[in-house]
């Protein structure tokens, strides 16, 4: 996942839009949905942020399971941000339920 643009709006408003394979099974109509998202610090704490879901462009996804593994990869291996210093987590998975989700996230053998 990649962030594609940045434009700041206001003095307080970011608009940030994502893209990647990490996305492809986003679903529509969540707009007003958030998800947080994990940036490393130099020489500190990763800083988490929600940021509220805009817009979706399906061509263009976040929170769902393959999405947060995704994410903790990024961070953990390309951002060499330490696993106690970051915290990702699915809000749902394609094609289960809550309880399938949860079930999923205890299951996951991907390592951190």
């Amino acid at each position: 996942m990649t962030v594609a643009t940045r434009e700041r709006l206001t003095p307080n408003l970011v608009e940030v839009t994502l893209a990647g394979d990490a996305l492809a099974d986003f679903p529509t109509g969540f707009e007003g949905g958030y998800i947080k998202l994990v940036f490393p610090q130099e020489g500190g704490r990763p800083v988490a942020r929600s940021y509220t879901i805009r817009d979706f462009d399906p061509e263009t996804r976040a929170g769902e399971f393959g999405a947060s593994r995704a994410l903790r990869q990024y961070f953990r291996h390309e951002r060499r941000v330490d696993r106690d210093d970051m915290y990702v987590s699915c809000y749902w998975k394609i094609g289960a339920t809550d309880e399938g989700m949860k079930q999923a996230k205890r299951d996951d053998s991907e390592p951190w």
